[in-house]
């Protein structure tokens, strides 16, 4: 029996076919998504050997496990992932199946629906995410990981430390919003690190920071000892000369490797709506990155993590253990714009909006001052912003744990009086724990004012004479 298609299936097989032969195979497109993975897996155990092997590992068929050969092997893997995406609805069953027949891996599996994962022979990790296009997310399947809604204690204390770190690690086929967060930050007194990009470098200086932010792909592996594994991709490419450098931490497993989604394809397909991009094979940061490099964050400190799977217990309980009061991730695979308009709609919110800056959802009213973390989550759920949908299940934006600190990005002022009387401006609103003499300070018209009085949610200042 003849399977009849679609005119628009049959037209934009025939560009991906088109592209296919005037592309090379690392260069074919796939498809803007979430990223995500889903199913079982074989038992397996640790990741790597406990140091780099002073010659190459075997593969299955007895050849040497060089650089070059694992490179060629997640070549050749990339350009099998297109060729599931121009044949269409692919189950993650058979990418299981085609990594499986690999010489270069012992084994693979699924962890999460929408990503697979295969380990090399000699125990190395490597992550592939099925970045295919989304469906209409009405359409989607309902996420068995997705919590029950609640509302979150309020914190009330501002970071202690001023240093932010927003960081991208996502190619141009994705438009997440980095630089307006960074702008903002900037506009509200924190100063950020000095490198603006996610590499495997800037990552392991860590440290101290106030608030940490990162755009870009989350995704599950599964060790020898049949632990399943969150790595968090990072902006370096691939290629033999990084194996050697960090040839340590892959051995260890802080770091693995990761296939995903990263750049526009140069040709876009006519027929479809959805954009065509090229799959990238990056280096990944796992829990055991961030406690080899002994991450740490300032009191009061907040971590955004906005990417697929991010709620991963492992990976949070590693920042929680260095000091990260507040955990923002996803329950489950990230649709990009819904992730996108989440983020911009929490700092602009958590900030204050400013004239000019930072303005992304007026109101009626005007610009608003800055809220506290609660009633942010609580206007994210009304809105249903707080929610994903893709075609690997529904997930939610959530943030933990309940008990922390943390609840301000930037104090907030609701009302002013003056008390004639004793000559004070008397400030009602949220304003954290008083930072101290040399920190703390009112100014009005430019001037500063003598702080009398520093609370949770009063501040008194004397009333400059005439």
């Amino acid at each position: 029996m003849n399977t009849v298609f679609p005119p628009r299936l049959v037209a934009r097989r025939t560009f991906l076919r088109l592209v296919g032969r005037s592309l090379p195979l690392a260069l074919l497109a796939a498809g803007v998504s979430g990223c995500g993975g889903g199913g079982s897996s074989q038992p397996g155990g640790g990741i790597g050997s406990p140091g780099p092997s002073p010659t190459p590992s075997p593969t299955g068929n007895g050849g040497p496990l060089t650089p070059e050969t694992r490179s060629a092997a997640m070549e050749v893997v990339n350009a099998q992932m297109m060729a599931f995406r121009e044949a269409g609805n692919v189950s993650d069953q058979q990418v299981v199946a085609f990594l499986r027949s690999r010489p270069e891996f012992e084994d693979a599996g699924s962890v999460k629906a929408g990503g697979a994962w295969a380990r090399f022979t000699d125990g190395q990790l490597f992550i592939v995410s099925r970045n295919f296009a989304e469906p209409d997310p009405d359409k989607s399947r309902a996420s068995r990981y997705a919590p029950e809604s609640g509302t979150r204690a309020a914190g009330r204390e501002l970071p202690k430390s001023d240093r932010a770190r927003v960081y991208n690690a996502l190619g141009s086929a994705f438009t997440p919003p980095h630089d307006e967060l960074r702008l903002w930050m900037v506009r509200h007194g924190y100063l950020l690190a000095p490198d603006q990009e996610a590499t495997v470098e800037a990552l392991k200086t860590v440290g101290g920071d106030g608030v940490f932010y990162i755009n870009t792909h989350g995704d599950y592996g599964k060790t020898r000892d049949n632990e399943e594994v969150w790595a968090m991709w990072t902006a370096d490419k691939v290629s033999p000369a990084n194996d050697l450098r960090y040839q340590d931490l892959l051995a260890d497993g802080s770091l693995v490797r990761f296939s995903a989604l990263h750049d526009k394809a140069p040709i876009q397909n006519p027929f479809n709506d959805d954009l065509e991009g090229l799959p990238e094979t990056h280096y990944a940061i796992t829990k055991r990155f961030v406690e080899k490099f002994n991450w740490t964050f300032g009191a009061n400190s907040f971590v955004f993590l906005n990417c697929c799977w991010s709620a991963d217990a492992g990976f949070a309980q590693a920042c929680f253990d260095r000091g990260a009061s507040t955990l923002a991730g996803w329950t489950n695979a990230a649709n990009p714009s819904q992730a996108w308009r989440a983020a911009r709609f929490f700092f602009d919110r958590m900030l204050g909006q400013l004239q000019g800056v930072n303005n992304a959802y007026p109101e009626p009213d005007g610009p608003q001052r800055a809220f506290d973390i609660a009633a942010i989550v609580g206007d994210l759920r009304r809105r249903d912003w707080h929610k994903t949908q893709t075609s690997y299940g529904d997930g939610e934006l959530i943030f933990g744990p309940a008990t922390s600190e943390f609840g301000l990005l930037a104090p907030s002022i609701k009302y002013v009086e003056t008390d004639e009387f004793s000559k004070k401006l008397i400030l009602h609103g949220q304003f954290g724990i008083d930072p101290g003499p040399g920190i703390r300070y009112v100014r009005v018209d430019g001037a500063d004012l003598n702080v009398t009085k520093w609370e949770n949610e009063r501040i008194e200042a004397d009333i400059l004479p005439d």
